[in-house]
């Protein structure tokens, strides 16, 4: 969509005034790479427990070095920088090595899910052409892409040269298909620090513990994984038989001490009517992925007085969450809000003609800011359509999402449906 001139100086005059522009704070700077960050905890923090996971415990030193040897064992087999390295791994330890020493390594990471039908996992590996796939199986004729085993891995520590900076991809993730072909959105370094590594409703730090649900394909993954791993804190990775289990899924927060957790918002219902009160040792649950049905957060709520729930709300091309609300009681007897834009971000309601609408009128949401995503892989046309320049913001993009949203008398975004 091309704004005129006349409207983006109109707009930026109004800019201040117009209540349907929304900005979070952008006082906090962005610094470094993911992997950089990680590294700059195990020098803080080298003992502290990294991974909890059913096959073993790794500190964030064991963490570093494993991941090491990884990237170093990638360079020594002649990766490039931003290539892409496939990851086929179940919920281990190994996965979490994997990641981050693609990582480490300079290139970007593909997660696959092989619960998945044969058939996308082709197109998948076709569309994002990986040097090679890691996993714990022999996959050496996975669709044509070249092997390696975790038991593979030379042990012997090496030292990685990365060429990457806070622009390069890190990962690349592709959409459901629900509306299309699926795009394999490519995520950057930047991306993912604006969503763990500046300041937003849920405090992150050493005391967070995160028991993670997500299936790898995900985009909620990036949350789970890299909030607790870049603040010192810890991921938990529990079996994949209790996450579908309201008494094992119970078990497995008391057990570990979890502090928070994210959920889909059909799966948290679910368990909301089975056993509410199961969330209670938590101190955060985010729920997301789709609408939040109120009735079901107002049982929570009751049954775990001190529980903060939160309503996530974003699409893959803006790295996991572009907006949050917490969710008080009020809030559960009609549409639950989505809230307001995350630090460095904006959250506009624009009409047709890309006016920002009036206050209490609905409208299209345009996310932006530090968590707009690189654009799609292959794609160049359909990422000229979604992936905007910020006409209100010097320098900025945005994503247009389809999706309709108004906003409420208490100035947080409510979600109505998709255009």
């Amino acid at each position: 969509m091309k704004m005129p001139h006349q409207f983006i100086s109109r707009s930026q005059e109004r800019f201040t005034s117009m209540q349907s522009l929304m900005t979070g704070s952008f006082d906090h700077e962005i610094i470094g790479t993911v992997d950089q960050a990680f590294l700059d905890q195990v020098a803080a923090t080298p003992d502290a427990e990294a991974i909890v996971a059913p096959n073993a415990t790794l500190s964030y030193r064991q963490l570093g070095e494993q991941s090491l040897q990884l990237a170093s064992h990638l360079q020594q087999r002649g990766i490039s920088p931003c290539d892409v390295v496939a990851v086929a791994l179940p919920r281990n330890t190994h996965w979490i090595v994997a990641l981050l020493g693609i990582l480490r390594a300079g290139c970007a990471y593909l997660p696959l899910n092989l619960k998945d039908p044969q058939h996308r996992l082709k197109a998948l590996l076709a569309d994002a052409a990986p040097r090679y796939v890691i996993c714990d199986e022999d996959l050496s004729d996975f669709f044509g892409v070249p092997a390696i085993r975790t038991a593979d891995i030379d042990t012997i520590k090496g030292e990685t040269s990365p060429s990457h900076g806070q622009g390069s991809p890190a990962y690349v993730m592709y959409t459901s298909g629900s509306t299309g072909e699926p795009k394999g959105v490519v995520v950057s370094h930047r991306n993912i620090l604006r969503l763990v590594k500046v300041p937003n409703p849920i405090l992150l730090g050493p005391q967070t513990r995160v028991l993670q649900t997500g299936a790898p394909t995900f985009d909620a993954v990036t949350f789970e994984i890299w909030a607790p791993l870049l603040n010192g804190g810890t991921i938990v990775l529990p079996s994949d038989d209790a996450i579908l289990n309201a008494e094992k899924l119970a078990a497995e927060i008391t057990a570990h001490q979890a502090s928070t957790m994210w959920l889909t918002s059909p799966l948290f219902s679910h368990f909301a009517a089975e056993r509410p009160g199961l969330f209670a040792p938590l101190s955060h649950l985010i729920v997301g992925g789709d609408v939040v049905v109120g009735r079901r957060v107002a049982e929570v709520m009751q049954a775990c007085p001190n529980l903060v729930i939160l309503n996530g709300y974003g699409p893959t091309e803006n790295t996991t969450f572009s907006t949050m609300h917490e969710i008080v009681l009020d809030d559960t007897s009609g549409r639950v809000p989505i809230g307001r834009p995350l630090a460095r971000s904006t959250a506009y309601i624009l009409d047709d003609e890309g006016q920002p609408v009036p206050f209490g009128h609905s409208g299209e949401l345009y996310v932006g800011g530090d968590g707009v995503a690189i654009g799609y892989l292959n794609q160049p046309e359909q990422t000229a359509k979604s992936f905007l320049e910020d006409p209100f913001l010097t320098g900025g993009r945005m994503y247009r999402t389809g999706d309709v949203v108004r906003q409420r008398q208490d100035g947080v975004i409510e979600f109505l449906g998709r255009r």
